[in-house]
């Protein structure tokens, strides 16, 4: 999965729960551990606290691991 298809998969749900999306957004790609899988972190708003998506997607599947969103 490529950032931008992460990108474009938490919009999607963040469009499916009803939440605001906002610019900018930060996407970050991690392993917790070695031999774990891979998982984007992607978050809306990203330089302000309140008004944030911040969604979790595995790597290999696409999968919506977390999803939350935060007013205020």
């Amino acid at each position: 999965m490529t950032r931008e298809e992460a990108i474009g998969a938490a919009q999607r749900e963040a469009e499916k729960q009803g939440w605001p999306w906002l610019e900018p957004v930060e996407a970050r790609r991690s392993r917790r551990w070695l031999i774990g899988p891979a998982v984007w972190q992607v978050a809306s708003n990203a330089q302000s606290k309140g008004m944030n998506v911040r969604i979790h997607i595995e790597d290999e599947t696409g999968r919506i691991c977390r999803a939350g969103y935060t007013p205020r």
